[in-house]
């Protein structure tokens, strides 16, 4: 029964061209994604950028888009998905729904085929049909698109700004290209290592993890051919592991190089990556990221600084030397540290990384189509790769997904696992549950290998799931909150901000979160006319965290507000005293630029604004203020280029538009000045743009 309904499906596919079978899978997918994506767009989450870590990416990419191609200062991410999302900005005119759905189709796309095309190549190879295998085997491909296309979670991750997407989607090409260049004869063998090692290259420059992956395939291809034929030979199988290392090598010193010049040390990739590993080897460390972003984050890093400094070392080789010292002083709380690393990492729950938007567990596919999905891809994936493993045929059919899901295993062990950090996996993993569904009879058959396999990553995935609840599940609500609280924000609906925080007016217990709450209570009450409730809530704060440096500063825009001059420069003096004023030395002299303007010292506050921008050339709130200052002088042209820069690098900022309007008016520049007044009506209908029109219909 089942032999004749899978020989009508393959009739049915029999002459039809291979790019066009995924397309109904691709299309079912396309479906699920905008069924999700509509449901988030009835939360304030949907449509705003929040979480550290997608915030920082969207920074970054509109900073490029407002001319700065090459970053100023080190940056604490790999550059490539940065430059991919400012292309999607700029594509969706900074639109977050558009992009977060042009995404999602993009990444399940371009995951799809390599993945369906790579299997082809091996299961649709002329001697693999006349090696006894059964006619199934050629359903693996299209059960892949299958997996791809609504495996759940990716649904989900797909449609967030996380590098991990873009990723994968240089995993599968390289993957894809390595198979066709083990097929291929020379010269072409050695063009597609190359190409192969290009988007290794790209891999890298997107996730410095991703290194692991390009060693791995180096060395399985230096080894192959020393011990296959030698290096002078006709089929010169040793030279293809250096055609497809060099990219690699050349692409990454192409950016770290730089990087490393403005850095005054040697930097791979990204600047603070020592972090990561000492994230998940310190003392007290729970395997996954458990120092959530706010006081205790700026704490390590600033602490660390400073004693970096001290001992004249680098913050990143301080990270490093303090987590192996971790290691070399009790090796078997190291070991226990990377067991609890490895449940995780075959978690059935999807792991948080204080970025993700899951916590809040208000939609359905957060709730109910998220979590516990990886256990039955590692289930049937498990069951195929114990059954067949003494089988040569598999080992070499497999060889690239298996190097890849031993990079990704191997990178979560020395640093942290969670959900998004172990996408790569869901590439062998998909391959290898494909030939599950395709001809699962042979896997079943072998009964104690596949029971066995059945019950080992079941207990895995169920010992993940529950540790990380047990360790997180309170700070897992309590950021949530903060999550909801800061979308409603953005939105521009404070009360709703406040009901988040405060529900019932009630203060809520302290936790990890609290000084984020606490900063976010006092913006709320300020954009709701409360000076003096936020400034109560900010002083309270600051009894519990007296060095917090947001707090600090933001007490002293409060107190600016309020016009208390002297309060105002008192705070900002204590903030510039705070361990991490070091780090964020632009934003005090930005502060300080305030207060001389509101104190009517514009000399001086345009001296103090300059020198924010000098730390950091593209601060929007300085180069704003810069502007305001300039019209005001009656340097309307000089204003209309740092406002137009404060516009490019906020481009969701009204008041910013507003007084690039006014710029825009004097000058003389009235089609301009049009339609930057119906941006800014577009994001706020009250704008004070509509004056601006409203004249301007007058005249």
């Amino acid at each position: 029964m089942r032999n004749t309904f899978l020989r009508t499906v393959a009739g049915a596919f029999e002459g039809m061209h291979p790019v066009l079978i995924p397309l109904f899978a691709l299309l079912v997918g396309c479906c699920m994604r905008g069924l999700y994506l509509y449901e988030l767009s009835l939360l304030p989450v949907g449509g705003t950028i929040v979480g550290p870590d997608v915030s920082e990416y969207y920074s970054w990419a509109c900073r490029i888009l407002a001319g700065e191609v090459f970053p100023v200062s080190v940056p604490i991410h790999a550059p490539l998905y940065a430059y991919f999302l400012a292309i999607l900005a700029a594509f969706c005119s900074h639109q977050v729904l558009a992009m977060r759905f042009l995404q999602s189709i993009l990444m399940m796309t371009l995951t799809v085929y390599p993945v369906y095309y790579s299997l082809r190549v091996i299961y649709f190879a002329p001697e693999n049909q006349t090696t006894g295998r059964v006619w199934t085997m050629r359903f693996i491909p299209f059960v892949s698109s299958w997996i791809l296309a609504l495996y759940p979670p990716l649904a989900v991750y797909q449609a967030e700004f996380f590098s991990e997407n873009l990723v994968c989607v240089f995993f599968a090409f390289a993957i894809y290209f390595m198979l066709v260049a083990d097929k291929s004869a020379l010269p072409a063998r050695l063009g597609y290592f190359a190409v192969a090692g290009l988007f290794c290259a790209f891999a890298v420059l997107t996730h410095p993890s991703s290194v692991l992956f390009a060693l791995f395939v180096f060395l399985y291809l230096l080894i192959r051919g020393v011990l296959g034929r030698g290096i002078v030979v006709r089929d010169r199988k040793v030279f293809t592991a250096f055609v497809f290392i060099l990219p690699v090598v050349l692409l990454v010193l192409a950016w770290s190089c730089p990087v490393s010049r403005l850095a005054s040390r040697p930097v791979f990739v990204q600047g603070h990556g020592g972090f990561n590993f000492y994230l998940g080897n310190r003392d007290g460390a729970k395997g996954t990221c458990d120092i959530p972003p706010g006081k205790e984050w700026y704490k390590v890093h600033a602490d660390n600084s400073l004693q970096a400094e001290k001992m004249h070392v680098s913050s990143d080789g301080l990270f490093v030397k303090k987590a192996v010292k971790t290691f070399f002083r009790s090796p078997l709380e190291g070991i226990v540290r990377i067991g609890r690393k490895f449940l995780f990492i075959f978690s059935a729950s999807e792991l948080s990384t204080w970025s993700d938007i899951t916590p809040l567990g208000k939609s359905f596919f957060h709730r109910n189509l998220f979590h516990y999905f990886f256990l039955f891809l590692s289930l049937t994936a498990g069951m195929v790769f114990f059954s067949r493993l003494s089988e040569g045929r598999f080992i070499h059919d497999m060889r690239y997904f298996l190097l890849l899901g031993l990079a990704v295993i191997l990178a979560q062990l020395l640093t942290v696992s969670a959900g998004r950090y172990r996408l790569g996996l869901i590439l062998p993993l998909t391959a290898m549950s494909s030939i599950f569904f395709a001809a699962s009879g042979k896997t079943v058959g072998k009964y104690w290998r596949a029971g066995a396999a059945l019950v080992l990553f079941f207990l895995l995935g169920l010992g993940g799931m529950i540790l990380d609840l047990r360790e997180r599940e309170k700070d897992l609500e309590d950021y949530a909150r903060v999550l909801l609280a800061e979308a409603h924000l953005k939105k521009g609906e404070p009360r709703k901000t406040l009901d988040v925080l405060r529900p019932g007016g009630k203060v809520l217990r302290d936790s990890r979160f609290s000084s984020l709450e606490s900063d976010l209570a006092a913006k709320a009450l300020l954009a709701e006319k409360d000076p003096s409730g936020a400034e109560k809530v900010l002083k309270e704060a600051l009894k519990k965290d007296p060095e917090d440096f947001a707090l600090l500063m933001n007490y002293g825009t409060v107190l600016l507000d309020a016009k208390k001059w002297k309060e105002a420069k008192e705070a900002f003096d204590r903030a510039s005293l705070v361990p991490s004023a070091r780090r964020n030395m632009a934003d005090l002299e930005y502060n300080y630029g305030l207060l001389a303007q509101r104190t009517g010292k514009f000399s001086e506050a345009e001296r103090r604004y300059h020198v924010a921008l000098q730390l950091d050339p593209l601060a929007p709130a300085a180069l704003n203020n810069l502007g305001v200052l300039l019209i005001q002088a009656g340097k309307a042209e000089q204003a209309e280029i740092f406002l137009r820069r404060a516009c490019a690098v906020a481009p969701g900022s009204e008041p910013y538009l507003v007084n690039l309007a006014v710029a825009l008016k004097i000058l003389g520049k009235q089609q301009a000045m049009e339609k930057t007044c119906r941006k800014a009506l577009f994001l706020n209908p009250n704008s004070r743009a509509i004056l601006l029109l409203k004249r301007e219909k007058d005249r």
